[in-house]
């Protein structure tokens, strides 16, 4: 009984600490990390012929003496490591950290009680997210081991997107018709994940997803430039019910840089409006990441990634707007303004050439290609966009990296920063 009012208390308590901080203004994701029993750490062995020189004449080596290792040494002291041994450790009732809700969201403070229950057959989370560009996640997330890896979730969810760009649907939007609008998401799910061995397991999850759509914190309203019929969605938001099987296949050496194996993503989802509206969609996913060492000593690594997405509607229903797949972005499209482009598919492939200087320093290459289409059909060669640049991979902490990426397009020359990439 005892232990049954502590689980009382602590759901209780989590729901006032995401209600309190919603009311000022009025991921982690449910999958289980990958195991990592088995990573292994890219060290040079031995260091190539004339080294020590061709390091002292590399001109990244004056760049990290007169910017990067001030940050190594401000991310090394004790304070930040006392702060990441908190971040990242499981001791403790709560875990901090830095976080963001995708492109151009800015970051903030992540604080996640944690608890569990029943002799850990139950273990709650309750992630608090707030950027300093106001956007907002407040979660309650439940676990419930099963055999293995398996286990059962219960997730429910408050979000608040201050103002995501918009340029219109189709691939050759102008750059010019950029708008802002501000989404509210109250979600709940639950489901299975079953963990078939180290490296594959299978979810299937029930969701349910109310969105209001309003005028952004900042910037021109979408609502003042597009009307329902061109945006289905814009002015009624929708209640969105959905069952989604996914397969994720992961066998990356390191879950924060890897140098061999890769991750796969297989999705399939029937989304279906609740109540007036008309909305209804299949929603298919494909990503993928493949890793390959061009050395031994894996110093040189070649990099890729690919993403498909497909809505399909059912029947004469529509697809509402926010629920399109996107390029533009870090993840999908560098060089070019957040959200630049959307439509019912979207394709997006990126190649990168990482060198390790040292330790905590890796620099690269690369090269984005991506386009948006109403159909897969409508995919071609010739209407791709390109994005290229150079990034640079620092490491402070082991499990702290930080990645900063300068990609140039034909329209713009953009700067990425971004703590705990994912490629």
């Amino acid at each position: 009984m005892r232990t049954l009012t502590k689980f009382v208390f602590w759901i209780t308590f989590s729901f006032l600490c995401a209600t309190c901080l919603d009311a000022q203004d009025a991921p982690p994701d449910a999958a289980q990390p990958a195991d990592t029993t088995q990573q292994a750490v890219r060290i040079v062995d031995h260091p190539p012929t004339a080294y020590f020189l061709k390091r002292a004449l590399h001109p990244f080596t004056w760049i990290d003496i007169g910017i990067f290792r001030p940050m190594y040494d401000l991310g090394t002291g004790s304070l930040a490591r006392s702060f990441m041994e908190r971040r990242s450790g499981p001791s403790g009732p709560v875990s901090f950290g830095l976080g963001g809700l995708g492109p151009d969201s800015g970051f903030g403070p992540l604080i996640t009680p944690h608890k569990t229950f029943f002799h850990d057959a139950v273990e709650i989370q309750t992630p608090l997210l707030y950027t300093y560009k106001n956007y907002q996640n407040y979660e309650i997330d439940v676990h419930m081991p099963a055999r293995g890896k398996s286990y059962f979730f219960v997730d429910g969810r408050y979000t608040a997107r201050a103002a995501d760009k918009f340029f219109g649907i189709g691939n050759d939007v102008p750059l010019g018709d950029e708008t802002f609008f501000k989404t509210v998401h109250r979600q709940a799910e639950a489901g299975f994940s079953a963990g078939i061995d180290k490296n594959l397991k299978a979810t299937i999850t029930l969701g349910f997803d109310k969105v209001g759509v309003t005028k952004p914190s900042f910037g021109d309203s979408t609502q003042s430039f597009f009307s329902e019929a061109q945006v289905p969605g814009l002015f009624t938001g929708a209640s969105m019910r959905a069952i989604t099987l996914s397969v994720d296949h992961n066998t990356q050496d390191d879950p924060h840089r890897a140098t061999r194996g890769g991750k796969e993503l297989a999705e399939v989802g029937l989304h279906e409006s609740v109540g007036s509206s008309d909305f209804a969609f299949w929603k298919y996913r494909l990503e993928l990441q493949r890793y390959f060492p061009l050395s031994q000593d894996r110093r040189t690594v070649i990099a890729f990634r690919g993403m498909f997405e497909t809505n399909q509607e059912k029947g004469g229903s529509k697809v509402p707007f926010f629920d399109l797949p996107y390029i533009g972005s870090w993840e999908t499209l560098r060089g070019f303004e957040s959200y630049r482009y959307r439509d019912k598919s979207a394709l997006a492939l990126g190649l990168e050439y990482r060198y390790r200087i040292w330790r905590a320093l890796d620099w690269g290459l690369f090269v984005d290609r991506g386009q948006v289409a109403s159909e897969p059909g409508d995919f071609a060669w010739t209407r791709m966009h390109t994005g290229y640049g150079v990034r640079l991979f620092m490491l402070p902490s082991l499990k702290f990296p930080i990645t900063v990426d300068l990609g140039r397009s034909n329209e713009k020359l953009r700067l990425y920063i971004n703590f705990n990439p994912t490629f």
